[in-house]
């Protein structure tokens, strides 16, 4: 799996400060592996990951 745009849009505004949503993939189970961007499983395994999210002001 390949996240295609680690920049998301969204409409956040706390106190008046507008915020964007940056992804990322984290730790991974043994079976698998991840970069930024992108999680792999190894073939004929099944695999779990962790789908990060930080929110960045504008």
């Amino acid at each position: 799996m390949k996240i295609q745009n680690l920049n998301q849009n969204i409409s956040l505004k706390i106190n008046d400060v507008s915020y964007r949503m940056v992804l990322e993939f984290g730790a991974t189970d043994s079976f698998g592996f991840a970069t930024k961007n992108s999680f792999h499983v190894y073939e004929g395994a099944t695999g779990q990951g962790e789908l990060l999210a930080t929110f960045l002001p504008k």
